[in-house]
């Protein structure tokens, strides 16, 4: 599990202050989704469904696996919209924190590739960190917080970022020992099997299994594969409510509803 430790924030926080052409650049950056070629894609989804704590967690166990699973009645939301300082018009996706801990995950969802990821994700948890200590008092007790990076990609194309903001720095041998040690967790829906996604049993984890259909056709087959797979009523209901948002409403057979509405009916 990568983490990112207010040390860390300390060692680089002048740097990025010289930094202000790339953050403009950052900030007035625009993707067309048209590059992607899935007709279907489903880029709300993955956000609707971590903003459900029981959902964030059980993502964060499977995805990120620290060493002790994360409770669910220990994550909360941090705030419910969080905006970072330096980008007004950039919004994180997620921030979550433990209750008794602080321990914050960072959650960005990305389809496109980013040639500037790792600064962004550096600048996210840098803010993470100002906000956190605001309306704190410094003693030499005072622990300063971790946050754990995570990105979750499901765009077509290789993602080729380093993880690491130093493989991003110039090499310099005499100062390498000042380059920022910040690594991001990383996670390719495109290198996760449809049956590594199926196993995993959760509202995301199916929802990522139908994310990777490449057609209307695929996607249908993909659906009736979940609902074969599963009796849970709260993860076909969820599975059903995404789709009526953001698919089915553009003209999928009513058959398949039906066919929802059935397994829903009989599941325990």
């Amino acid at each position: 599990m990568k983490v990112f430790t207010y040390g860390q924030y300390i060692k680089c926080i002048h740097t990025l202050r010289l930094n202000a052409v790339m953050q403009l650049a950052e900030e007035s950056a625009k993707y067309n989704l048209n590059q992607v070629e899935k007709k279907y894609s489903h880029n709300q989804w993955i956000k609707n469904i971590l903003q459900d704590p029981k959902e964030a967690t059980q993502f964060i166990n499977q995805f990120i696996e620290p060493r002790e699973k994360v409770k669910e009645d220990k994550l909360i939301r941090y705030t419910n919209s969080y905006i970072t300082k330096k980008y007004k018009s950039k919004e994180a996706d997620l921030v979550y924190k433990l209750k008794d801990r602080d321990i914050f995950f960072l959650i960005e969802h990305q389809s496109a590739i980013d040639d500037n990821m790792p600064y962004r994700m550096l600048n996210y948890c840098l803010d993470i960190m100002q906000e956190w200590s605001r309306n704190k008092k410094f003693g030499k007790n005072t622990g300063y917080p971790i946050v754990v990076p995570i990105i979750i990609y499901t765009g077509s194309e290789k993602w080729k970022m380093p993880k690491k903001i130093r493989e991003k720095q110039i090499g310099d041998y005499v100062f390498e020992r000042y380059q920022i040690d910040l690594e991001y967790n990383f996670i390719d829906i495109n290198k996760l099997s449809k049956q590594v996604l199926l196993q995993r049993n959760s509202l995301f984890s199916y929802m990522m299994f139908l994310e990777k259909a490449e057609s209307k056709e695929e996607l249908i087959q993909n659906l009736k594969i979940i609902i074969q797979s599963t009796p849970n009523k709260r993860i076909l209901e969820g599975i059903m409510s995404y789709l009526l948002e953001n698919t089915l409403e553009k003209g999928i057979e009513q058959e398949l509803l039906a066919k929802i509405a059935e397994e829903l009916a009989t599941a325990s």
